[in-house]
């Protein structure tokens, strides 16, 4: 006899195994150092769902290592991805990551995942109009269509499998994580909100981020291609438009603008069909990017 249940592909993508990571934001500036070596070496609390396309989206908190002689008691993450669970390709599945979700802040550590019916929606037909989405709730839009405009409030939004928004996508607070989906309009991030825009994402308009607050989670930009203008500005959130590792470029059919932003960002390996155009941020470093014009701190790059 033999055994159905057969490992396949492991999925682990996103998750940094083994790699000491900081946590900033202390109550009185402390930085939870990584000196210490906290890391993420696996996954605990693990709960999902079966989803109607097929698919199944899968949530736990990371488990981690450390010296500080306390286990289990480093800030760790919630992570989420979802699979295809006819997949039976090792190579398709290493196109898979996870998504964090949340980050314990300093001195939190979370302690499981807590699985609510209702509250998660995996969208997979064509959903007429418009939708908000609010605070506690998440949309995994995944081989579906939002045929409107698409406004977040405090929830999550995961676009995925050929997700298709017709319209915009406004985030003013809560958590957006795309990939190998399009915006048929804007895309706007305003005043709140974390964000990952991964390989494959196709937005027809604008791209929009500004006024973000500090965050544990760092964003990106990775793979995308962008119709018309991406502004960067007035962030406190370190971002990656690109990077030298992990991170490619971008398409970008109008002018890239990176202004008045207090934290890192890079900026690497995109192709600008406008001008390239930075000035009066913190930290900026960049290179290999291609543009009509180079102006202010990314003249070099």
């Amino acid at each position: 006899m033999t055994n159905s249940w057969q490992k396949v592909y492991t999925l682990q993508g996103g998750l940094n195994l083994g790699v000491p990571y900081s946590v900033p934001n202390g109550p009185n500036g402390e930085v939870y150092p990584a000196a210490l070596n906290p890391a993420t070496d696996g996954l605990r609390n693990i709960t999902g769902q079966v989803n109607s396309d097929g698919t199944v989206s899968i949530w736990a908190v990371t488990s981690t290592v450390s010296t500080n002689g306390d286990t289990g008691a480093d800030p760790n993450r919630l992570v989420m991805i979802t699979d295809n669970l006819g997949n039976t390709n090792p190579g398709t599945a290493a196109g898979e990551t996870f998504k964090t979700l949340r980050s314990a802040a300093f001195g939190e550590v979370l302690r499981g995942v807590s699985f609510t019916p209702g509250t998660v929606k995996t969208a997979s037909a064509n959903v007429q109009g418009n939708m908000t989405i609010g605070e506690g709730q998440v949309v995994n839009l995944s081989h579906g269509t939002i045929t409107g405009n698409v406004k977040v409030d405090g929830g999550t939004l995961i676009l995925g499998n050929d997700a298709q928004v017709g319209g915009n996508v406004q985030v003013s607070s809560g958590t957006l994580l795309g990939s190998n989906s399009s915006i048929g309009g804007n895309l706007q991030l305003n005043g709140g909100g974390a964000f990952t825009i991964g390989p494959g994402m196709a937005i027809r308009g604008n791209l929009q981020v500004q006024n973000l607050p500090a965050s544990d989670e760092p964003g990106s930009v990775c793979g995308a291609s962008i119709a018309g203008n991406l502004q960067f500005q007035n962030n406190n959130l370190p971002v990656s438009i690109g990077s030298p590792s992990g991170c490619a470029g971008n398409i970008i059919g109008g002018n890239l603008q990176v202004n008045n932003n207090s934290v890192s960002v890079d900026v690497f390996g995109n192709a600008v069909n406008g001008n390239l155009q930075c000035q009066q941020n913190q930290a900026i470093s960049g290179g290999s990017n291609t543009a009509r014009m180079k102006q202010g701190q990314c003249s070099s790059f």
